[in-house]
């Protein structure tokens, strides 16, 4: 058994490095953000109390919407990526990633299309919101599981293009169509593994930043409320053990979650109010286990933010469809 860092251990980061090609290079910090869908604006809370505590990710590893924030935050470390998300998260609008209404899904449904909503607007959001195209231009290494259809194993992207992969992670099933790289088939990878810390046990210490849907309702009354209570209790009993499991081998720190109100799948319009709440929760937390607060606390609605750049990225296929970019 490896001898954990301390806290102080911790914030005196080693040098950045592009690539995890350097021979016997390990990462000493790994940030490790779950699926968590339209409560992804939390993250940016998170992240930004992290930043302020002097903590920053050697590696990131992460699914779902998790990857889509990690992606950022890889291309721009630190409070540069933070303000990039922040400003993603404040002007995505819930029809532009989950357009159309109860009726034509209805249609969709009866038709027997394997998804209810087109992958445009995902591919919109991450072309607005991502500065680089490939793993290679990223600043900090970037580990994107996914869930491959045909087996169900889970699968790591961490070099090539890296928009399919982004397009597969977010790909939840039924909701957005898979996405086809080579010749397999992927989708969202939070349904085999929602909070990865297993491919993140190499590194010194790994940083936790979890999302659970609030639910208010002792138990589900409708199907689709009881499926989703489902897939959310089999994704928490997956965390646990993999907690007990890698405890031993690395030193992991997981972020509590704020309290959050209930907020429906897919409604995008609470995202100012939950980087907020996930900044404070977070904030409370680190200082308490590092005894120090950091050096400034501005309201998250305050911090300026640069404007995005949009790039141009390589054609391909989601799931039969052709993708025009």
């Amino acid at each position: 058994m490896r001898k954990r860092r301390g806290l102080g251990d911790l914030l005196h980061r080693w040098p950045r490095r592009d690539t995890e090609q350097a021979d016997g290079w390990r990462p000493t910090t790994a940030i490790v953000l779950s699926g968590g869908g339209h409560l992804g604006a939390v993250h940016v809370g998170q992240l930004r109390a992290l930043v302020e505590h002097g903590i920053e990710a050697d590696v990131y590893v992460a699914t779902s919407v998790g990857a889509l924030n990690a992606t950022v935050m890889a291309a721009l470390p630190g409070m540069k990526g933070v303000d990039r998300l922040q400003e993603i998260w404040r002007g995505v609008r819930t029809d532009e990633i989950f357009p159309g209404g109860p009726m034509q899904h209805a249609w969709k449904i009866a038709r027997g299309h394997d998804h209810l909503y087109p992958s445009d607007g995902m591919l919109r959001l991450i072309t607005r919101a991502i500065p680089v195209t490939g793993f290679s231009d990223l600043r900090v290494p970037l580990r994107i599981v996914t869930a491959e259809l045909d087996s169900g194993e889970e699968h790591v992207f961490g070099s090539g293009s890296l928009l399919r992969p982004l397009l597969a992670t977010t790909a939840l099933p039924g909701v957005f169509p898979p996405v086809r790289i080579g010749d397999k088939t992927y989708v969202d990878g939070g349904i085999v593994n929602n909070v990865p810390i297993s491919h993140a046990v190499d590194a010194d210490r790994v940083f936790v930043l979890e999302l659970q849907e609030a639910s208010h309702e002792a138990v589900p009354t409708s199907s689709f409320g009881l499926l989703l209570r489902s897939f959310a209790i089999s994704r928490a009993n997956r965390f646990r053990l993999d907690l007990e499991r890698f405890r031993h081998e690395t030193e992991i720190v997981v972020v509590p979650q704020p309290e959050l109100p209930e907020i429906r799948f897919p409604d995008l319009s609470h995202s100012v109010e939950l980087m907020q709440l996930g900044y404070h929760a977070a904030v409370d937390f680190l200082d308490d286990i590092l005894g120090h607060a950091p050096a400034a606390e501005p309201a998250v609605e305050e911090l300026p933010v640069p404007r995005p750049a949009l790039v141009s990225v390589d054609s391909g296929t989601v799931a039969g469809e052709a993708l025009a970019y």
